[in-house]
C-alpha cells in the first residue's frame, strides 16, 4: 500500500520518528506552546490533530506533580575487596549455606 500524499495528524506529530513517546511529546509541546487568547490556538491545534484536552491537561498536571515530589537521598555503602581464592570461596560458602542443603552427603 502506498502512503498517502498527506500526512496524517498524527504522523505530523510524529515528526519521521515511528516513536509513539516522541508523538506525545510533539503533542504535548504543541498544544502548550500554543499562544492562548480570543481566538484559543490552544483549542485549535488539539482539533486539528485530534488531541484530548482534557488528557493534556491532567498530563500537565501529573508533570508539576512529579517535579515537586521530594528527592529521597540515596547513599550506597560498598566495600570492594579482591577476588577471593575460588577454593576459599566454596568453602566460605560450604560453612556458611544461605539455605538449607538438600544433600548433606555429596560427593567428593
Amino acid at each position: 500500500m502506498a502512503p498517502s500524499p498527506t500526512p496524517t495528524p498524527s504522523r505530523r506529530l510524529a515528526q519521521g520518528t515511528a516513536s509513539d513517546h516522541l508523538a506525545a511529546l510533539h503533542a504535548y509541546r504543541g498544544y502548550f506552546g500554543a499562544p492562548t487568547g480570543l481566538h484559543d490556538a490552544r483549542r485549535t491545534f488539539a482539533a486539528d490533530h485530534f488531541l484530548n484536552e482534557r488528557a493534556l491537561t491532567e498530563t500537565r498536571q501529573l508533570k508539576r506533580q512529579m517535579l515537586t515530589l521530594p528527592t529521597l537521598p540515596l547513599t550506597l555503602n560498598l566495600t570492594l575487596t579482591p577476588n577471593p581464592n575460588p577454593n576459599q570461596a566454596a568453602q566460605a560458602a560450604d560453612a556458611n549455606p544461605t539455605h538449607p542443603n538438600p544433600n548433606p552427603n555429596p560427593d567428593p
